[in-house]
């Protein structure tokens, strides 16, 4: 019998961004762009971190949303299990995952202030572990 043993950092992050828009509208904007690329996008790229190129289908989704500095391997980030929360002007995005940086760019390409933490290291933010 072998046993693996290894070390992975994946699904651990308890990780929270707040990202602060000028208005409400802004949010929800922002908020909807986020849930029609990952709607589109979730299933259209191999989850292995080496796509290099965008399969013209994504790139027309992209360029439709006016978003254009995502990397081909970010798009992936969109299959990944998080969760976006609206506080009026406030976005509340959750994951366990350490690759977001697609919704980091998405929040400042639609004009946000952004604070990101480990709800881990921080339990008593606002949005924190327990909250």
């Amino acid at each position: 019998m072998k046993i693996w043993t290894s070390y992975g950092s994946e699904h651990s992050m308890n990780l929270v961004m707040v990202g602060t828009f000028k208005t409400a509208e802004d949010a929800t904007q922002a908020k909807e762009l986020s849930e029609r690329l990952t709607e589109v996008l979730q299933h259209k790229v191999e989850l292995d971190g080496q796509t290099t190129r965008f399969p013209d289908d994504v790139r027309d989704v992209l360029r439709n949303e006016n978003f254009h500095s995502l990397s081909p391997q970010e798009v992936e980030h969109f299959s990944y299990e998080h969760w976006i929360e609206q506080e009026k002007e406030t976005l509340i995005f959750k994951t366990e995952e350490s690759e977001f940086s697609a919704f980091l760019k998405l929040f400042l390409d639609k004009g946000a202030k952004v604070e990101v933490y480990s709800a881990h290291d921080f339990p008593d933010e606002e949005f924190g572990r327990g909250k």
